[in-house]
């Protein structure tokens, strides 16, 4: 066999790779951003933390910074009294809360209103940093723009987070097209898939540890530092993680100085979250002095579900569904083709 009819043979090979993980893609992102359209008709109600993320995500909208102000609460009221179209809406006793306190002219330093804190500066900020909600403020604009429904917001970040998550494994995870189908296809079918339609910050975090595990371990050490920072920045429980990875980057470059600040200045905005609530609160952490950090609630239980709970357990959780989803698309898409 010639050079140039393997050369000719190598290059057919890797175009078929790529188209093949350009459908893969393609199907990935057709189901997600389909399922983010429909899922506002299918579950419309804001669950659990969700309306701390999206008021700040209203703030950032109204006036560029993470503080709440009685704007973005009758902003964000009254956005939802008209998708909703109902006079009362699932939990409006929270925002009415919310606007109640904030009339009031004085309050004491880290007083709680729903979640929301006093701070030294006379404002209320969340007890949960506001890295996620940033993240949705380009969906955000859009969606103002183009007068899509309020949720639509958190719904299409996270389907495009898992979709860019998707690109990544396909084309940088490995050189086996087996493997890097394999890996996408259970991760974007695996937790996430549940995960759609929750406006809290799981598949935000999950997503920027997979890009920065990805990359960090294919040689790109600052890129991967810098994404595992970020997802440090809103999960801190992951700072001994970014830890170990900024460890061993360092130390395979034999601890050169010009490195370790490189790693210093790429890991720097995991502590973001510390330094914000030291400056507003004097404490670098609201959740623990609330007490919820307290070792009483590490119990067997709980660490038995992590990895285990059939919802969402991080061994059951594993893509057992992907097959089966993948039968029950093909065949309701092809009971659709034979309707038209």
């Amino acid at each position: 066999m010639t050079p140039q009819f393997q050369n000719i043979k190598q290059m057919l090979f890797n175009n078929r790779v790529f188209i093949v993980k350009a459908l893969v893609l393609c199907f990935v992102a057709t189901i997600y951003l389909n399922r983010a359209g429909y899922e506002f008709e299918e579950h419309p109600y804001i669950e659990g933390d969700g309306f701390e993320y999206c008021l700040m995500t209203e703030s950032f909208y109204n006036h560029g910074s993470p503080d709440l102000q009685m704007q973005d609460v009758l902003k964000f009221k009254f956005a939802l009294y008209d998708w909703y179209k109902l006079p009362n809406f699932p939990k409006q006793e929270y925002l009415d809360g919310l606007a109640w306190n904030l009339n009031i002219p004085k309050h004491e330093l880290k007083e709680n209103i729903n979640s929301f804190f006093y701070s030294k500066q006379d404002k209320f900020y969340c007890y949960h940093f506001y890295t996620y909600s940033l993240f949705c403020l380009p969906a955000k604009i859009i969606g103002e723009w183009a007068g899509s429904p309020i949720l639509h917001t958190f719904y299409k970040t996270n389907a495009l987070l898992v979709i860019v998550t998707c690109l990544i494994l396909l084309f940088y995870f490995s050189k086996n097209i087996y493997i890097s189908i394999f890996s996408a296809l259970c991760f974007c079918f695996g937790s996430c898939y549940w995960y759609l339609g929750w406006e809290h910050t799981e598949i935000f975090t999950t997503c920027l540890v997979v890009w920065g595990l990805v990359f960090f371990l294919n040689e790109k050490r600052l890129l991967g530092l810098f994404f595992m920072a970020i997802a440090v920045s809103q999960t801190q429980t992951l700072m001994l993680v970014l830890g170990f990875m900024a460890f061993w980057a360092v130390y395979e470059k034999r601890f050169n100085i010009k490195y370790m600040l490189y790693t210093f200045l790429v890991c720097i905005v995991a502590f973001s979250p510390l330094v914000f609530y030291y400056y507003h609160f004097g404490t670098a952490n609201l959740i623990k002095d609330l007490g919820f950090m307290d070792n009483k609630y590490i119990t067997e239980t709980r660490l038995f579900g992590f990895y285990f709970d059939l919802n969402q357990g991080m061994v059951l959780a594993m893509p057992l569904i992907l097959v089966t989803y993948v039968i029950l698309y093909l065949s309701t898409l092809k009971k659709n083709i034979r309707t038209l």
